[in-house]
């Protein structure tokens, strides 16, 4: 292995582990976020279903997830990963003896640590949104049973999720740094495509992920589109000057 390789892949955890000691308002800000969204999930934002039977009696029953938080951490990683982009995060590489590429580099590890954390915490939620749930409101919980391997998808589904929202944050701070009007450019496409399209790529995307069954495609799928968004990222991020 060249010493080149060998300095390139130094620099690199040095830098990610400088941005996890450095950047710890971020994780305070999951924190809090998935916090509140648990508050949420367990008194407002629950699923009801109501039951008629034969007998003449109803039966009303909430249904209490982790979705609402996954939605929030989606959001959080999004926004995160936009914001750490800027002139004032990437100026804080330099303090190191590094370049573009390790500096990127460095960036990406450290998002994609971040968000599957954040990720794998949302999917744990839903047990603290339960216990909740349970003494917040006069119900009788009847069945929280699902087995340790649906879990442990589940967290990881979360994670792939957080991830590819975590990516479309980086590529669009990427591309906004290489030409301001894209600042505004880039909502105005999103906002016109979802009124034009929404039903159609909502319907789109449900189908290539959300509905897929088999867990290793899914895995395969995210994959493919992290290196791809990520990939784009970097391309455009070829264009910006080591300092701005």
């Amino acid at each position: 292995m060249s010493s080149n390789v060998v300095n390139r892949t130094t620099a690199i955890g040095r830098l990610f582990t400088f941005k996890c000691r450095a950047f710890t308002e971020i994780l305070s800000s999951l924190l809090l976020l998935q916090l509140f969204a648990v508050l949420l999930s367990s008194t407002i934002f629950s699923t009801v279903t109501t039951s008629t039977f034969q007998e003449g009696f109803d039966v009303t029953m909430d249904t209490y997830s982790s979705d609402f938080v996954i939605v929030f951490t989606m959001l959080w990683g999004f926004l995160c990963s936009l914001n750490i982009t800027t002139k004032a995060y990437r100026e804080d590489d330099f303090l190191f003896v590094t370049n573009r590429l390790t500096s990127h580099l460095s960036t990406i590890l450290f998002l994609c640590a971040v968000s599957a954390a954040g990720g794998i915490t949302a999917a744990l939620s839903g047990f603290l949104i339960r216990v909740l749930a349970y003494y917040i409101h006069d119900n009788v919980i009847l069945s929280t049973a699902f087995g340790p391997g649906l879990f442990l998808t589940g967290a990881a589904a979360a994670a792939g999720y957080v991830l590819l929202s975590t990516a479309a944050g980086y590529l669009a701070g990427i591309i906004i740094q290489w030409h301001r009007a894209f600042k505004l450019l880039i909502p105005a496409v999103v906002i016109g495509l979802m009124s034009l399209r929404g039903a159609d790529i909502a319907e789109q995307f449900r189908s290539f992920l959300y509905l897929e069954s088999f867990f290793p495609m899914f895995a395969v799928k995210v994959f493919g589109m992290l290196v791809l968004v990520f990939g784009a990222g970097l391309l455009f991020a070829k264009r910006l000057e080591v300092r701005q």
